[in-house]
């Protein structure tokens, strides 16, 4: 039962990655309708996230996965005060949301800067987002457990059909308490394409 269930998240996680990947890229590179839609539509859920999350303006913040397209950042610059920090490990990602950052003029806002989630120094930041497609999801989640001071907080966002194991690795964790969770479903993410945003403080 175990081994069909695995088959069945690795076919549905998979092109879910995919498509966040594409509409990740499309967006940073040609805008207009594509941007406002996504601005829009998953820019709403994000604003949710946030507000339900409590994020205050003096949080100094770490996205892990920030891709082409940094939403999760932009949106963030009008709520907090502080600089908000995205890292990604791909190159071409990194100079394209760059790129996006700088058409905004948000440089005061965010920085994009190269990171590995597994190793990224965590003690500067009271929240770390730890982005859907940021992988491999169980050595990030170690390392930020690990580093983050105590009281500090983590969003962790992931896709329906694969946020099973997570959890179940997050209630292992004795030092990691799950404060609050919210799913999403903005088209065309619909069940069991949208994903959940578990909020977790280190105790």
């Amino acid at each position: 039962m175990r081994k069909q269930s695995s088959i069945k998240e690795v076919l549905l996680n998979a092109p879910s990655n995919i498509f966040w990947d594409i509409i990740d890229l499309l967006t940073s590179r040609f805008g207009s309708n594509l941007e406002r839609y996504y601005e829009r539509n998953i820019g709403r859920e994000y604003i949710r996230e946030y507000k339900l999350f409590d994020i205050k303006p003096t949080d100094k913040i770490l996205h892990i996965g920030s891709g082409s397209f940094p939403l999760s950042e932009m949106i963030l610059s009008r709520i907090v005060d502080t600089k908000i920090i995205g890292i990604d490990k791909n190159p071409v990602t990194i100079r394209r949301a760059k790129e996006v950052i700088r058409r905004r003029t948000l440089e005061d806002s965010i920085e994009i800067l190269a990171g590995d989630g597994t190793n990224y120094p965590m003690e500067n930041f009271d929240i770390v987002i730890i982005s859907s497609c940021a992988q491999p999801k169980i050595p990030i989640l170690k390392h930020v457990f690990k580093d983050l001071d105590r009281g500090n907080k983590v969003i962790l966002r992931e896709k329906e059909i694969s946020i099973k194991p997570l959890i179940e690795y997050i209630i292992r964790c004795d030092k990691i308490e799950i404060i609050d969770k919210i799913t999403h479903h903005p088209f065309p993410f619909y069940h069991p394409l949208g994903w959940e945003s578990y909020y977790l403080q280190k105790k």
